[in-house]
């Protein structure tokens, strides 16, 4: 949704894990892409926001929604929209980006028992919502948004995140660290794969990509006024209103293994792309473990309201 305009500063100290707000009922939260505020299943244009949704309907039929769980949702901030959801707008938004050109060699390199995962996690989702598709046949760059969004389809009031050994619990998917470490490694690839892909598309007309060696050795406000000197803002979904915001972001990145192109092309594309990348960066930093996520940075609410989901 709409970030406050005179909520232009998150501390430090507002960094919370927001764990606690993910392991609800409706676990993937919304973010709204037109100006005002607001989306319409119905009419909106396909793209890749459209996905989204799908995390706060694992337990609801796709083809509409309970006035109840629409009044629930409103009610908590969490999302806004008008009319029923139906299953075609779902899947047109998904088939829009041609998940299924993989040749499976992602998935045949996988140890045993990360392909466990994606047999348990990702194949049935798809055999459901794609029939005759299977889930090696998915774009690795697809991977960590469709485990994502499978996962919690399935019912699973976690993330793709909660998988993976944290605070020395053991992870409920993986039985060795091998594959644990396989299946990591796995997706933070994929992700920079699919930033790699959005950043061809962003630069056609640069010489150089500047991003790579200045997020790496440069501070955050000097990455920031190089990305808007090379490519604008004006396409970018999360303009110029909130500095201090976009440099904290570029801040975790650095501190965390590097997250720098997937980070930088979050600042470069277009909505569609933008919100691809900053679920599979979020996600990325909860496989990492950190404390915070991109989450952690988002206002969620209806237009007008002033609150935070950090507050």
């Amino acid at each position: 949704m709409k970030k406050s305009d005179t909520d232009t500063t998150i501390t430090q100290t507002q960094h919370q894990f927001f764990k606690p707000a993910l392991k609800v009922k409706y676990p993937l939260y919304f973010r709204a892409t037109k100006t005002d505020g607001y989306f319409n299943p119905e009419t909106a244009k396909v793209e890749a926001s459209v996905i989204h949704v799908l995390g706060v309907m694992h337990n609801y039929p796709l083809t509409s929604l309970p006035d109840s769980v629409i009044n629930d949702l409103q009610s908590s901030n969490t999302l806004c929209w008008e009319g029923p959801v139906k299953e075609d707008v779902f899947r047109k938004a998904i088939l829009a980006h041609d998940p299924f050109t993989s040749d499976g060699k992602w998935y045949e390199g996988l140890s045993e028992a990360s392909r466990s995962v994606i047999d348990k996690v990702l194949e049935p989702a798809i055999a459901g919502f794609f029939p005759g598709h299977h889930a090696k046949e998915i774009k690795a760059s697809f991977v960590p948004l469709a485990l994502t969004v499978a996962s919690q389809l399935r019912g699973m009031d976690y993330t793709l995140g909660d998988y993976f050994e944290k605070n020395n619990k053991k992870s409920v998917l993986f039985d060795s660290d091998q594959g644990k470490a396989e299946i990591i490694n796995t997706l933070l690839l994929s992700a920079v794969e699919m930033s790699t892909e959005l950043l061809d598309k962003s630069i056609q007309n640069f010489e150089n990509n500047p991003l790579t060696e200045a997020y790496a050795t440069r501070p955050a406000p000097e990455c920031l006024q190089i990305i808007e000197q090379a490519f604008g803002t004006g396409n970018s979904l999360l303009e110029s209103r909130n500095r201090a915001w976009k440099e904290s972001i570029i801040t975790e990145s650095v501190k965390n293994q590097n997250l720098t192109i997937a980070v930088g092309a979050a600042h470069l594309v277009g909505v569609t792309g933008t919100l691809f990348l900053l679920q599979a960066i979020g996600y990325k930093l909860q496989i990492l473990g950190k404390e915070n996520t991109l989450d952690d940075y988002y206002y969620q609410g209806p237009p007008g309201s002033a609150q935070c989901v950090i507050q």
